[in-house]
């Protein structure tokens, strides 16, 4: 059998699986671009508090 067309293997894929989906991830983009725009650079608190609304809003 051919390592690189193994069965187990094709499934995987290359890189990590995605954490959250394209709405979490532009809701996320958006709450950014929302802080830049005030001039206020959303510190890794703030940046993880709202990641776990969003996520919590999603029903995740």
């Amino acid at each position: 059998m051919d390592r690189l067309k193994a069965p187990a293997m094709m499934h995987e894929g290359r890189g990590r699986q995605r954490a959250h989906t394209d709405q979490e991830e532009a809701a996320i983009a958006g709450f950014l671009r929302y802080m830049a725009g005030q001039g206020l650079p959303a510190s890794h608190e703030v940046l993880k508090s709202k990641v776990s609304d969003i996520i919590n809003a999603s029903g995740k």
